[in-house]
């Protein structure tokens, strides 16, 4: 029967990959950064509600990733892969200069 020192060393990997887990998820939730180089190139905002007509190049009111050629939706998530931005999760509620209206 092994020693309760040798259960607890070989539990160790796996409670701490259980503590790794959440954290990659949760990275992959937050959604592409406004300060990624290739969301700056296309002037990428996260919430088009809080920008302005003409305040950015192309915008127009109503717009969103959400009703973008580009936007792929995943279900139960606000976000989802954009593939003018090499298909990295954007909100939904999102827009940049790539906007193409979905058909």
């Amino acid at each position: 029967m092994p020693s309760r020192r040798t259960f607890i060393l070989r539990q160790l990997p796996a409670a701490a990959l259980a503590g790794l887990v959440p954290l990659a998820f949760a990275a992959e939730e937050a959604g592409i950064s406004e300060q990624d180089p290739a969301a700056k190139a296309l002037n990428y905002r996260a919430d088009a509600s809080k920008l302005k007509p003409g305040e950015l190049p192309g915008y127009q009111e109503g717009q969103t990733c959400g009703n973008c050629l580009y936007f792929k939706p995943r279900q139960g998530s606000k976000l989802g892969p954009c593939s003018a931005l090499a298909e990295k999760l954007v909100h939904e509620a999102g827009w940049c200069s790539a906007y193409a209206m979905a058909i």
